[in-house]
């Protein structure tokens, strides 16, 4: 009964997930989270990792809608692509703060980069270990190109190859 949300996240729903490399992104809502709930969910959890997926999010259902300033981008990606899996909407009407998007799109970028870096640096000798680095990479490029492309007021396509393309058109002029 405390249960608010089950969303599905990411690339599943957007229909653009690859196999072996994409996550399944799941994000759970309670009304308020506590130390039995994470004992709870821990089996849930184990299970849902063993089969190759990324740790569920948890959340209370307040936290969650407070954090659009600390999960900008997150939150303005849930925004546009997710799947209600059970519950409310978290998302239906929030409105995420275009300093905090840029902000966290800045930090984002720059980390990024430096671990790509890092990588191409520690792969370069081994071809198809740079094909995967730069195949793992893709998602959050994409990602972060939506969240330029919302902070320049355009309209974010649907996949990413589109929005790489609405991307360098933007960049190009």
């Amino acid at each position: 009964e405390r249960l608010r949300s089950v969303v599905l996240y990411g690339s599943v729903p957007r229909q653009e997930s690859i196999l072996g490399v994409s996550d399944v992104n799941l994000l759970i809502l309670l009304d308020q989270v506590t130390l039995d709930d994470l004992r709870r969910i821990s089996s849930f959890a184990h299970r849902w990792m063993d089969r190759g997926r990324a740790a569920p999010i948890l959340f209370g259902w307040n936290e969650f809608r407070q954090s659009t300033d600390a999960f900008a981008i997150e939150m303005a990606d849930l925004i546009d692509g997710r799947e209600i899996v059970h519950g409310e909407d978290p998302v239906a009407d929030l409105v995420v703060p275009r300093r905090a998007l840029r902000h966290q799109l800045e930090h984002e970028i720059r980390a990024r980069h430096a671990q790509l870096r890092e990588g191409l640096m520690l792969s370069a000798p081994v071809p198809a270990a740079v094909g995967e680095l730069l195949e793992r990479a893709l998602t959050p490029f994409v990602c972060y190109l939506r969240a330029i492309l919302r902070l320049a007021g355009r309209e974010i396509p649907s996949t990413s190859e589109d929005v790489i393309r609405a991307a360098l058109k933007a960049a190009l002029g």
